[in-house]
């Protein structure tokens, strides 16, 4: 895998991972 596509996939699933900290935050 290259570097470029593996740093988008880091990017990619370090979002999700915001997102569902966001979403849990406001689930308190």
């Amino acid at each position: 895998m290259s570097l470029e596509r593996r740093s988008g996939f880091f990017v990619a699933m370090g979002r999700e991972v915001v997102e569902n900290d966001c979403r849990a935050w406001r689930d308190l």
